[in-house]
């Protein structure tokens, strides 16, 4: 599969949760809140966190069974989301975004199905479960989050922005072209630098 129909996935994915944060905003603490909001370039924290927890259940460090069995219905080829990652320097805080995808084994199992609400249930239950919420707040304001954040929103526009990519991408690999039958290439063939003519 191509990498611009992987990269369409990951975007679908990370527009899933996107939205299932969207329904549980409310319920989070403020402080969390505050910073889901905080602008990134055009967008904010909170669709940079979607593209970051899309692209660790599509990599799937973990070997989770649910994140697994999304990725084989979705069809997502991990090592594709790995180098999409790598491309914006973004690997580190994908393989730290990990742990919290431990944290909320019911988010991969909800957005199989495709249900918003319980999609929005386990990131509720992910953030609020957290005996210090500021671990969180710590690491997605901290410097390295910020910059791949940086680079993901102008790379992937926020949905429904309207605004195109910034980001100069990779073109797929071309089809490559069957070889001529090989009749074609014995009529093509110059045999004169091999046999030159006698005198």
């Amino acid at each position: 599969m191509s990498r611009s129909e992987q990269r369409a996935k990951l975007l679908a994915l990370a527009t899933q949760i996107w939205t299932a944060f969207g329904v549980a905003m409310q319920q989070l603490p403020h402080n969390t809140q505050v910073t889901l909001k905080r602008a990134v370039v055009d967008s904010d924290v909170r669709w940079v966190l979607s593209l970051v927890l899309a692209a660790a259940i599509g990599i799937n460090r973990g070997q989770q069974r649910e994140s697994a069995a999304l990725a084989k219905v979705r069809g997502l080829h991990s090592e594709t989301f790995r180098m999409l990652m790598a491309d914006m320097g973004a690997g580190f805080i994908v393989a730290e975004a990990d742990p919290w995808l431990q944290r909320t084994q019911g988010l991969p199992s909800a957005l199989t199905t495709g249900q918003l609400d319980q999609a929005a249930t386990a990131l509720t239950q992910m953030i609020n479960a957290l005996p210090d919420q500021r671990v969180l707040t710590d690491w997605l304001e901290g410097n390295e989050f910020l910059s791949v954040g940086w680079a993901a929103v102008r790379r992937f526009p926020e949905p429904g922005y309207g605004r195109p990519s910034l980001w100069a991408e990779i073109p797929d690999e071309p089809v490559p072209t069957l070889n001529a039958a090989r009749g074609e290439r014995f009529d093509r063939a110059d045999f004169s630098a091999r046999h030159p003519k006698k005198k």
